[in-house]
């Protein structure tokens, strides 16, 4: 398959929303969060989290692309997510992260969605509890205004990040393929 088959971003609004994630696998998973109350305990909340994410971008009209950790999680993780995609219409593309630290990964997944057609990118975790529809409708309206938008954590890092083609290909002097 080639890259950007697996999206409906290219008949849709050409938006993109790119969520990275991993395999819920007890062990894997939440591991700090797992010391506290257990990996089974950790696993099923990261899963819940997850999929509650998933459930919400699904409703809006933005592709939607799950970069699991690890390769070998790839056809894994399709299955899981299948039946998240609703309606049946809908597709969840699951593709690896490269290597990397989460700057370059995070990177790659820009270009990738870029390149395959997408306008406008919103990139976030899957273990943020209170991202809703809502959240990601905003952060697509500000895009309409501004070139970045940010969602800030508590930790002063982000929760989200989203960006326009033009922005990103001018600022990182990458061409369209």
């Amino acid at each position: 398959m080639e890259w950007g088959e697996d999206l409906d971003c290219k008949v849709m609004n050409r938006t993109s929303v790119i969520l990275f994630g991993r395999l819920p696998v007890p062990g894997k998973v939440k591991t700090r969060l797992a010391k506290a109350i257990g990996d089974r305990a950790a696993c099923d909340i990261y899963k819940e989290m997850c999929e509650n994410i998933v459930s919400q971008v699904v409703k809006s009209t933005a592709s939607l692309v799950f970069m699991c950790a690890d390769k070998e999680d790839v056809a894994p993780c399709k299955e899981w997510l299948a039946p998240l995609a609703q309606p049946s219409w809908r597709q969840i593309a699951v593709r690896p992260q490269v290597e990397g630290d989460l700057g370059e990964r995070i990177t790659a997944a820009f270009i990738q969605a870029f390149d395959d057609g997408c306008d406008e990118v919103i990139v976030a975790g899957t273990d943020v509890p209170d991202l809703s529809i809502d959240t990601f409708t905003l952060a697509f309206l500000h895009l309409q205004s501004f070139n970045v938008v940010i969602g800030p954590s508590n930790d002063d890092g982000y929760y989200l990040i989203g960006l326009k083609r033009n922005v990103f290909m001018e600022e990182s002097g990458h061409k369209d393929r």
